[in-house]
């Protein structure tokens, strides 16, 4: 929560609301002190979002090394298969996999992209116009 004061002398309240939970970490401004518009105003511990992102980092580049792995062993396999009717269902079975490894790597981007938005928001910053705050 914050008061927010305006230049004719009139104060709102605000309440400023960080996107994730976490403790508070740091404080980047001193109490009735102009910040602007994007100014940062609080930090929330980052540890454990930044080992989430990092884990969904790697997650994302182990499902794409088994997409690239499974494309490869598709590729290797469609040869023999093409004049082999009663073994295409072999064929059959590494395209899926790849398939299905591709959509790894989409749901893997996606947790990636989630990670990096959560480390992104322990940062709570100013999103009104200049004025001068004081906390709570």
């Amino acid at each position: 929560m914050g008061r927010i004061h305006r230049a004719a002398g009139i104060a709102e309240t605000v309440e400023v609301r960080a996107r994730v939970s976490g403790y508070l970490d740091k404080v980047h401004f001193k109490d009735g002190k102009e910040v602007k518009k994007g100014d940062l105003l609080f930090t929330i511990d980052r540890r454990p979002y930044q080992a989430e992102y990092d884990r969904a980092e790697a997650e994302h580049e182990r499902a794409e090394s088994q997409a690239d792995l499974a494309k490869s062993d598709a590729e290797t396999r469609q040869e023999p298969y093409r004049d082999q009717s009663n073994l295409t269902g072999n064929f059959d079975t590494k395209t899926k996999t790849y398939a299905s490894a591709l959509a790894a790597v989409k749901s893997a981007h996606a947790a990636l992209d989630s990670a990096k938005l959560n480390l992104e928001f322990t940062e709570v910053r100013r999103p009104l116009t200049d004025a001068p705050v004081a906390r709570w």
